[in-house]
């Protein structure tokens, strides 16, 4: 029993997941791709076999070769007018500081370095990316607050969903704690924070991971409930 209903409710993430519809409008070989991937996820959690996680990684390559086409590249040095009167009201708020050298002061650009060189703006931008991939709220709630202008944001996921993916990280953080398996969220998550995560589609090269943590947390409960039944 307690079987089937883990295997329908595999069928029902897929079924109630409004991203994975969004795939299919756009390419049904995108879908196709999230549930293959999905499923070798899955049975690499469950078997150690070498083929099947050579078939995973295949896969994985697969969508994330789509991910990447249908995300435009991030200019990581590039500044619009906005952003550079942002950045130079910001360098203006630090005080200069004067350093005695041999008799001679020296006023090194603080605020320049920190916010105005071209390796702080890169790093402003990446942190940023990579900020907006952690956030919840980019899966869950459309990205509100924090819509991006001209982007048409959706809800990835049902809000009902969230508590069961956290059990379902917090799940596999404790009995799986191997690199093999955080890959497919640590990768695409590192790639996308210099690459742009801007996709119109959203990081759909995450969503195998994050359903597969989805059905753990279910699991988890299922498996709760089947115990307590058993001891009654």
């Amino acid at each position: 029993m307690a079987k089937l209903l883990s295997a329908s409710f595999l069928l029902l993430l897929f079924l109630l997941t409004p991203w994975f519809w969004q795939l299919i409008k756009f390419n049904p070989w995108f879908s196709f791709l999230v549930i293959f991937t999905s499923l070798c996820l899955f049975l690499s959690l469950q078997k150690e076999k070498k083929a099947l996680k050579i078939v995973l990684v295949l896969s994985f390559i697969g969508l994330f070769f789509f991910q990447v086409e249908h995300t435009p590249k991030r200019d990581l040095f590039y500044l619009d007018n906005t952003q550079q009167g942002i950045v130079q009201m910001r360098t203006k708020e630090y005080r200069e500081i004067g350093i005695s050298l041999f008799g001679n002061y020296f006023f090194p650009p603080i605020g320049y370095w920190l916010e105005e060189s071209p390796t702080s703006v890169a790093f402003y931008k990446i942190k940023e990316s990579f900020f907006e991939l952690l956030d919840p709220n980019l899966y869950f709630f459309a990205s509100h607050p924090r819509e991006k202008v001209g982007a048409d944001e959706f809800e990835k996921l049902p809000l009902i969903f969230l508590p069961l993916l956290v059990l379902g990280l917090l799940t596999q953080l404790k009995k799986n704690p191997r690199w093999f398996y955080w890959i497919f969220f640590i990768f695409p998550v590192l790639f996308l924070s210099f690459w742009g995560s801007r996709s119109f589609l959203g990081p759909f090269s995450l969503l195998p991971f994050l359903l597969i943590n989805i059905f753990e947390g279910f699991n988890y409960l299922l498996k709760l409930k089947t115990n307590y039944d058993k001891k009654k």
